[in-house]
């Protein structure tokens, strides 16, 4: 239920087919009102506005359900505690949007929250606490005894708070909580795993069983908490500077759900890391880096399918607890709603077969340290379940929450009991209408599709480096791409854990054996047998040209550097979706002319080589179908990776051009494993490669450079974009700009 460690995440791509409205919008018009959320004292007076679009609609019809609200939108509260409803109407066209006010007695109003003298204050609302308990009502259930088992002893808090202390739920919870407040104050080593793994469990108890603890009891847990929640807010590793890492939000979580559930005790304490969470992490760290020009813009979590999803579920009780309290973090920044679409895009649209007999299940893109993909079916654990119910909770009306809540019920799999408690079903919104693109601009990761729909053939193309060498998890990653189609990815990166010799692969042509984490795991270029980089750091690669249109995504990204061994490797890539299939040109430039370069592919099943010119995976009724149209000399090579659990085979095909500059060009075709392949042919034209797939054609300019291109679709020729396309996205979803 509450985050016991740090596991797993995901992806996204978009298109301006003429599914789009004109307005820019998908999907259904949404009038919100802000804030969504609101606690006040009896009596008193809170504003709201409201806005369509992110523009503010003026002239909105104000009504609530008790208490009285002004034209202007000025709500006084009545003198009797409970839980109301403000409600705008735009007289235009008669849309609604609605806010919940919580009314109730105050400790104080800080940081933009009104905390309640009484407890609980953390999730719970008294409208949320009775809609739990009449849920515990129909949905019994035994409280754990053990802080590992699912939910730890937050959940056995969560059955005494539910249940009035049914069965001393709270005082076993109690009881252990005080035998573990030192967790957080452990010194050991760099970074606190017990503050992410039972801090937020000892805070919930707490709170959710703050009835049943003593004075003594609760002047011990203040000064526990206090010192160790102080100590490791301090430290550096998960500090300020590193907000993707999951140390950062682990602590994060801990230091505002502690303040606002201790205040009224605690307050000069309180109010310090308030300011911390306020002031330094967020405003100082996170929050900048998810503007536009941030490294965080999109939704992505850096550290992968692993350890990322705790960026989303480890700040959501308190960041939900701070909405409910009159403060909407969740839309300071976009990057929250940006997550709700990086997870739709980045899940597979169906249960994907993992072939190490694990079964099937819905899954994520993997990317930087993923240990544990190949059995963990992510989209299925907790982490993605919680996030996605609560925001459908969260934003019932706008479209975000309604394709969050189309996300889960597609995926069907429930959430932790503190969200299923309180959740109030909301109707889904399909997919249909999305774009078909989603890009994530801090990474620079692409997701894309050939239509919406478990038949859909899915892609996914990291044109840049999530990671940065201060926050961990980092994979040589950069430049690859991953395909998925029908229940099987038919090519995808080895997944592995960065240093960690039992998931390393087999080197270079069969020998020795290297890190997986290392770019030869992924669908990369080497060059003489070498990766082409670091595992990480130095300048990210650019994205210099990228556009999403009704037939096609077209992307060309510069990758030097961070592929340090090569002068040059800009990597053009071309999606056709009535084709299903990927069209990659790599510029090439070595400072060796002999140097062999080395074009790599990966596959789940042995594949079928057809000598010099191609390969086929076939994996389950799936196929990809590989076809090298340049250099004309080249070598095909299957390399079995090796004993890594995550075990894969890989196609290395050699190119040794005999000059400096060279190009590497490759069609990657998804298909049904018994349908036609392609018979993709190329010509070179003096001043292009010209690629004829069928009655399509695509256009290269030669060069070292990303210049002009086109591609020709049922007889139409489009040029290539010349710049990046950029994407935004808001409550009523993501937009590509014209």
């Amino acid at each position: 239920m509450v985050g016991l460690a740090i596991i797993l995440v995901f992806g996204g791509c978009g298109d301006d087919s003429s599914t789009t409205p004109s307005d820019g919008s998908v999907g259904d018009p949404v009038l919100e009102v802000s804030p969504p959320f609101a606690t006040i004292a009896p009596g008193t007076t809170r504003t709201f506005t409201a806005a369509r679009g992110g523009a503010a609609v003026t002239g909105v019809t104000w009504s609530a359900s008790d208490g009285t609200i002004a034209a202007s939108g000025a709500y006084t509260a009545p003198m009797a505690q409970g839980t109301y409803t403000v409600t705008a109407t735009d007289p235009s066209d008669g849309l609604t949007g609605e806010a919940t006010v919580n009314v109730v007695d105050l400790v104080a109003t800080t940081h933009g929250m009104a905390i309640p003298v009484g407890h609980p204050r953390l999730w719970f609302t008294p409208d949320r606490l009775a809609r739990a308990r009449t849920w515990f009502q129909t949905h019994p259930f035994t409280p754990p005894t053990h802080e590992d088992t699912a939910g730890g002893f937050g959940d056995t808090a969560l059955h005494g708070l539910l249940g009035d202390n049914a069965s001393g739920s709270c005082t076993a919870a109690i009881t252990w909580g005080l035998s573990r407040l030192g967790d957080v104050r452990d010194t050991g080593g760099v970074a606190c795993d017990p503050c992410r793994w039972s801090g937020e469990q000892l805070i919930l108890i707490y709170d959710w069983c703050h009835a049943h603890m003593t004075p003594q009891q609760r002047t011990t847990y203040i000064t526990a908490m206090n010192a160790g929640l102080t100590a490791w807010s301090q430290n550096q590793w998960g500090g300020p500077s590193m907000y993707q890492s999951n140390y950062y939000w682990g602590y994060l979580r801990n230091e505002l759900e502690w303040a606002i559930t201790s205040y009224e005790d605690n307050m000069a304490w309180a109010e310090a890391m308030l300011d911390r969470v306020f002031d330094d992490r967020l405003a100082g760290g996170f929050n900048p880096s998810t503007q536009p020009a941030g490294n965080s813009r999109g939704g992505i979590a850096y550290e992968g399918s692993e350890y990322g999803p705790v960026v989303a579920t480890y700040p959501l009780i308190p960041f939900t607890t701070a909405g409910l309290l009159g403060r909407d973090i969740y839309t300071e920044t976009d990057y929250w709603r940006e997550a709700v679409y990086a997870i739709i895009y980045s899940s597979t649209p169906a249960p994907t077969t993992i072939p190490d007999g694990t079964g099937t299940g819905y899954t994520v893109f993997p990317f930087s340290d993923d240990e544990s993909w190949h059995y963990r079916f992510q989209a299925q654990t907790h982490w993605f379940p919680d996030f996605m119910t609560a925001m459908a909770s969260y934003w019932p009306a706008a479209n975000v929450g309604r394709h969050a809540r189309q996300w889960a019920t597609m995926v069907g799999v429930a959430p932790w009991r503190h969200v299923q408690a309180v959740d109030v079903p909301t109707t889904p919104l399909p997919f249909d209408n999305l774009p078909l693109d989603f890009y994530a601009a801090g990474p620079r990761y692409l997701y894309g599709r050939d239509q919406w729909g478990p038949s859909s053939t899915t892609f996914m193309l990291q044109l840049g480096d999530a990671a940065e060498n201060t926050i961990g998890h980092q994979h040589g990653d950069y430049g690859t791409f991953q395909i998925w189609r029908k229940g099987r990815f038919v090519s995808r990166e080895t997944t592995a854990y960065a240093g960690a010799s039992t998931t390393n692969v087999v080197g270079y042509a069969g020998t020795g054996s290297v890190d997986g984490a290392l770019p030869i795991a992924h669908n990369t270029v080497l060059v003489n047998g070498q990766n082409p980089g670091p595992q990480y750091g130095g300048p990210s690669a650019v994205v210099e040209r990228l556009e999403s249109r009704a037939g096609y995504t077209y992307a060309a990204v510069n990758l030097v550097p961070p592929a340090t061994r090569m002068q040059v490797w800009r990597r053009e890539l071309v999606w056709v979706r009535s084709l299903s299939t990927l069209v990659v040109l790599d510029r090439l430039q070595t400072s060796d002319a002999n140097a062999t370069k080395t074009f790599l592919n990966h596959c789940e099943t042995q594949p079928t080589v057809s000598g010099t010119s191609g390969a086929t995976c076939t994996v389950g009724g799936q196929a990809l179908v590989m076809t090298t149209l340049l250099p004309a000399q080249r070598t095909y090579r299957v390399v079995d990776e090796g004993p890594n659990p995550n075990h894969q085979y890989r196609i290395e095909v050699d190119t040794t051009p005999g000059t400096a500059q060279s190009y590497i060009l490759t069609v990657l075709q998804a298909k049904d494993a018994a349908g036609p392949a392609l018979a993709p042919t190329v010509a070179d034209q003096g001043t292009t490669y010209d690629v004829t797939l069928g009655t399509t054609t695509i256009s290269f300019a030669k060069g070292m450079t990303s210049t002009g291109g086109s591609i020709t679709l049922d007889g139409t020729t489009t040029p290539f974009r010349a710049d990046v396309q950029t994407m935004s996205v808001s409550a009523s979803g993501p937009v590509w700009a014209p």
